[in-house]
């Protein structure tokens, strides 16, 4: 199957803000959306997703969406961390609750299959017993494509390991600050493709105002966030910037019209010193 290689990240938008930014989206050329059941706005993009298909006469199957399993269903998401994780002491119950979130997440975003399943954070206790749980998921047809999320080399080998099937896609932060190159070869040379969220580190200003990146933007007419996700593309890896700009959204798509040289790929790998935005979960001590 194919994917989109570039997509819209969705956190935290909400209601009227998730409404517009996805209909601007769709307009420009976006098809592929990417959420999670722990970010809480699964209904409110399953509403956008709906109107854009009104609006713009799109069918569901010209859009490839993601979920992630995450979250207990009954359980809130404690002092806002987004990646808040929590499973039953008895693994006999892992299935049930990860056949539960996925009604949860099905009903949320108004569709009967997802095109992408992933597991949002590798729990250490329960881990393949959860992958095992979604593969179920691929296997009853409710959804397109499964992977997992925050996944270094230890946790795919685990899987492999057990017994367990390559997941299809690892999607974990990756930047030119954090560039995991190690972790993109591993996954690539097994045929797992790589997504990155954070692509942009949320316009940081080591970033936007890199000495490396500044002669890029001006010898190819392009922003910076343009020059960095052009970098993840001819990388292979499907950048998962988020908006809610409508100009922003247009913008971050309009980066197929020029290549970055492989010495240009080389400077901006330069930049990596394994610098971390996001923390892991809580559940997930030094994932």
């Amino acid at each position: 199957m194919e994917i989109p290689c570039i997509g819209m990240g969705t956190y935290p938008l909400q209601g009227n803000a998730m409404m517009k930014a996805v209909i601007a989206a769709t307009q420009c050329g976006y098809r592929a959306f990417d959420t999670a059941h722990a970010y809480g706005n699964e209904a409110s993009l399953g509403n956008a997703i709906r109107e854009s298909c009104q609006v713009g006469g799109l069918n569901r199957t010209e859009l490839f969406i993601t979920s992630k399993i995450g979250e207990n269903l009954s359980d809130g998401i404690p002092d806002g961390n987004l990646f808040y994780a929590s499973y039953p002491n008895e693994k006999k119950d892992i299935r049930r609750i990860v056949s539960s979130q996925m009604d949860e997440i099905l009903k949320n975003l108004q569709t009967d299959y997802l095109d992408l399943l992933l597991i949002h954070w590798p729990h250490p206790d329960y881990f393949p017993e959860i992958w095992a749980a979604v593969a179920e998921e691929y296997h009853a047809g409710r959804t397109r494509a499964i992977g997992v999320s925050n996944c270094r080399e230890r946790h795919l080998k685990r899987l492999s390991d057990e017994g367990l099937p390559c997941p299809m896609v690892n999607q974990f932060e990756c930047h030119p600050l954090n560039s995991k190159k190690e972790l993109i070869r591993y996954c690539q040379d097994r045929a797992i493709q790589v997504e990155a969220f954070s692509p942009l580190l949320v316009m940081n200003p080591k970033l936007m105002g890199s000495p490396v990146l500044k002669p890029l933007s001006q010898k190819y007419q392009k922003s910076i966030p343009q020059i960095i996700l052009r970098w993840d593309i001819q990388q292979g890896v499907i950048p998962i910037p988020k908006s809610g700009n409508p100009a922003r959204l247009q913008e971050n798509i309009h980066i197929f019209d020029f290549d970055l040289t492989s010495d240009e790929l080389n400077v901006i790998d330069s930049l990596n010193e394994n610098y971390k935005y996001l923390v892991e979960s809580k559940y997930c001590p030094g994932y």
